[in-house]
């Protein structure tokens, strides 16, 4: 989840639990909060490969362990700055800000969590929301300015975070309601073809258009579903997952270990969701299929917001991934359409 939510919600649950009501409180909580994320900055420090270095973050500091450590020296030097807080009060503050909400929440988006580093590489996510959301910006910045110019800060820490749960709650509850409807959509044909995984998650910076995504033996389906729409029928566009392309990635990666363990994390990343894209002999394009092609309207650009490229050399194959500028590759129009797909208008 983005900093600013997580920086108004621990402050929020630090006031509670400690009883600190100050502006300087705030902003050590916030800075507590959020030391998992600082694994951006620590990652570029390090001697990493390009791809090493992309999945550092929410990588081993985003991991239980770590944070459990993190949370045993952040309780010690804390009562030791100030024991007019009980040592309880802040085992607890600390627990609850740092394994419980910033683990959890970045565990509800798409990016995922692999809670579990170094013992187990697995991604898990519930999908539920995007990785910045509207809403929750509105009611986190809202709560914050309330707070700076409010003396009664423990009441306002208590609606703010009685609101986030009201509004996480809803994401769980439309993620749950939009995957039934994919489902029972399910055209005829589906039950003659294997269905390998399926998907649905959260469309970019708002809860209400929701995108599930089918992988099968020959396909990937994708169709969307908002709120909004005044009908449940859900009109499902294909791409071929290219078998034969895995079955080439497949041989490769057996004859180099760095390539493989590479191509494991981009895997565990997009949760067996890849498409690859033979370019030429010696050129390809692992698309990451959960994330976002808003509407697949970017013709002619990469559609995917997280792309890699494998690629030969003089030294073999080599693995990076594709940065894609967002904010220059997607056009008025396309902003437009995927407002009005928010909204309930299928276009």
């Amino acid at each position: 989840m983005d900093n600013i939510t997580q920086w108004v919600i621990w402050w929020s649950l630090y006031t509670l639990i400690t009883g600190k009501r100050s502006n300087k409180q705030f902003r050590l909580g916030a800075g507590i909060t959020n030391i998992p994320d600082l694994d951006v900055f620590v990652g570029r420090l390090l001697p990493l490969s390009p791809i090493d270095a992309q999945f550092f973050h929410r990588g081993i500091m985003h991991s239980i362990i770590f944070n459990v450590w993190v949370a045993l020296a952040l309780w010690y030097v804390l009562h030791r700055s100030d024991k007019t807080v009980s040592y309880w009060r802040y085992v607890i503050g600390v627990f609850v800000s740092i394994l419980f909400w910033h683990l959890l929440v970045d565990g509800m988006t798409s990016y995922g969590m692999r809670y579990w580093l170094p013992f187990s590489e697995k991604t898990t996510s519930s999908d539920n929301i995007f990785i910045v959301d509207f809403g929750m910006w509105i009611i986190t910045i809202a709560g914050l300015i309330w707070y700076m110019i409010s003396q009664a800060k423990q009441k306002i820490a208590k609606f703010i975070l009685i609101a986030v749960w009201i509004y996480f709650s809803f994401t769980f509850l439309a993620q749950w309601y939009a995957d039934s409807v994919f489902h029972d959509a399910y055209p005829q044909r589906m039950v003659a073809i294997k269905v390998e995984s399926a998907r649905t998650v959260a469309e970019p910076l708002q809860p209400f258009l929701r995108r599930h995504i089918i992988k099968t033996n020959l396909w990937y389906y994708e169709g969307y579903y908002s709120l909004f729409d005044s009908n449940k029928d859900i009109n499902r566009e294909f791409v071929s997952s290219n078998k034969k392309g895995e079955k080439l990635i497949e041989s490769l990666s057996q004859q180099d270990n760095h390539l493989a363990k590479n191509l494991r994390q981009i895997n565990n990343f997009s949760r067996d969701m890849n498409r690859i894209t033979l370019n030429n002999t010696d050129w390809y394009t692992i698309e990451n299929m959960t994330f976002w092609p808003l509407l697949g309207r970017q013709e002619g650009q990469q559609s995917r917001m997280f792309n890699f490229t494998l690629q030969a050399d003089w030294s073999g194959y080599v693995i990076w991934f594709d940065q894609w500028e967002w904010n220059s590759s997607l056009t008025k129009q396309t902003w437009n359409d995927f407002w009005r797909r928010v909204w309930g208008t299928k276009v």
